[in-house]
């Protein structure tokens, strides 16, 4: 991980860095960097657009994926890593919404405020309305 974040850090444009990953290599709609967690070391941070054509973070636990058959040996245990992931996961989104970074979770909240007709709830980093 610290190499990844060093990578970034010291490229003269921190999206030219060969760390972040690109969903397309030609035309990117979300870039990633693999940071892993003391669990698992695939966890990544991504960027990458809304519905309403903003970009926002997002924690990808990168483990959906690939889960073991409910027969195999590993199964409990990568239950286990996945419910460890999600718990950081939610930690992490919690912070980004808290300090007023745009992600997912928050847009789906404001998304169904404005429809139900409500303004959308402010973070403590919000300026006052």
């Amino acid at each position: 991980m610290a190499d990844r974040v060093l990578a970034v850090r010291n490229s003269p444009d921190p999206f030219d860095s060969p760390a972040i990953e690109r969903d397309h290599p030609d035309t990117p709609t979300r870039l990633s960097l693999r940071l892993g967690n003391r669990f698992y070391p695939h966890m990544k941070l991504s960027v990458g657009p809304l519905p309403d054509g903003r970009c926002a973070f997002r924690v990808d636990t990168h483990d959906r994926h690939c889960c073991p058959s409910a027969q195999s040996a590993e199964h409990a245990a990568f239950l286990k890593l996945m419910e460890n992931n999600q718990a950081i996961s939610a930690q992490i989104e919690a912070a980004w919404s808290q300090a007023g970074l745009p992600t997912f979770k928050r847009f789906l909240r404001e998304d169904l405020a404005r429809r139900r007709g409500h303004p959308p709830p402010q973070t403590a980093q919000d300026p006052p309305k």
